[in-house]
């Protein structure tokens, strides 16, 4: 089955946003609910969740690109029968079925980043969380794709410190 990743509506006034970057490579394996990528609005940086289980086929839209329209197509993942990504079956379907990727709630903090080659492997909102919690956040264990530390990492480590 052919999964089709979308630019989703964040907000009801948005009409367009950029892909600040991609959390995966084509041909890498995708869990659904893993953050597949980051785009940026004018008012907040907003991490998007791979809507299914397969393996991501095509990026259609490069990581930098501007402008880029709600509803535009921006990357395909491939679901087979049977196909295994990290022990999780995946069920096959006759025809393709577009999927948009779920909502998410924009974080409205505006967005304070040094040099990103200077930046851990961690999302914009963790960086943030961590920064006004007084956290180092290259010290905490990262959950995420290829070790990407996320929300629910800085608050587990927050939770831990208590």
């Amino acid at each position: 089955m052919i999964v089709e990743i979308r630019m989703p509506e964040v907000a009801a006034d948005m009409t367009e946003a950029d892909v600040v970057g991609w959390l995966a490579a084509e041909g890498d394996p995708i869990n659904e609910g893993e953050i597949l990528f980051e785009i940026e609005t004018d008012k907040s940086t907003v991490e998007i969740e791979a809507p299914a289980t397969g393996i991501l086929k095509e990026i259609r839209v490069p990581a930098g690109q501007a402008g880029v329209a709600v509803g535009e197509l921006l990357a395909v993942i491939e679901t087979a029968e049977k196909a295994v990504v990290e022990d999780i079956e995946v069920p096959s379907a006759t025809e393709p079925e577009p999927v948009e990727p779920p909502i998410q709630k924009p974080d409205t903090a505006t967005l304070e980043e040094d040099d990103p080659k200077d930046q851990p492997e961690a999302t914009a909102l963790a960086r943030r969380i961590a920064q006004k919690a007084g956290l180092d956040v290259t010290e905490i264990r990262g959950t995420g794709a290829r070790g990407r530390v996320l929300r629910a990492d800085v608050e587990e480590t927050l939770a831990e410190g208590s």
